[in-house]
């Protein structure tokens, strides 16, 4: 028996809640932390995303640096890759000006003092989606951010409109996660 790997049209993603929206988070509730390309990138540095494939997905998948696979014809050849590479990312997030000033482990907002604190969101669609999130938090901890996961149902996190955590642009970091082209059309 030859079981055959390509890679497919589906994938997971990490978005940032970039210009939050109506009163959530870019300096109402939080600071404008994502803002700033260098906490984005520290941030991605700071994620194993190639560990968690070994881990979750036995190996059999790639980390995606674009909305393309590598071996698509219109891959482009100079995009930027990010690398797992925690040194790298904690000098990022000192030279954004976010450092552990209180030496307890965690990095303050150098405007406010305020520790660098946020949520990553995802749905209870599939175990391997709380696996991911609880990996992203503790991961970030290596970097000195405090990361706190919410598992809501996909009806929530999914819905539609302006009111809607995802949709409605609520959330700090938000994992989408969809298996089969048929559940993201009916879920989006």
């Amino acid at each position: 028996l030859q079981v055959p790997f390509a890679t497919g049209t589906v994938y997971e993603a990490l978005n940032f809640g970039v210009d939050s929206w109506n009163g959530y988070g870019d300096g109402q509730g939080r600071p404008d932390w994502f803002e700033d390309a260098r906490v984005r990138q520290a941030i991605t540095l700071c994620i194993d995303r190639r560990g968690m494939m070994r881990d979750f997905l036995n190996g059999r998948s790639q980390v995606m640096h674009s909305y393309l696979p590598t071996e698509h014809p219109l891959y482009p050849e100079d995009l930027q890759v990010w690398p797992y590479d925690v040194a790298e990312a904690n000098r990022l997030l000192d030279e954004a000006g976010y450092r552990d000033a209180s030496g307890d482990g965690y990095r303050q907002d150098p405007r406010t003092g305020q520790i660098f604190r946020f949520t990553v969101t995802t749905t209870d669609l599939y175990q391997l989606n709380r696996q991911i999130v609880n990996q992203v938090a503790e991961d970030l901890r290596q970097c000195g951010l405090v990361v706190e996961t919410e598992i809501l149902s996909s009806e929530n996190w999914y819905a539609g409109g302006e009111n809607s955590k995802l949709f409605g642009r609520r959330y700090d970091l938000g994992h989408l996660s969809c298996p089969s082209v048929e559940i993201c059309e009916k879920e989006t």
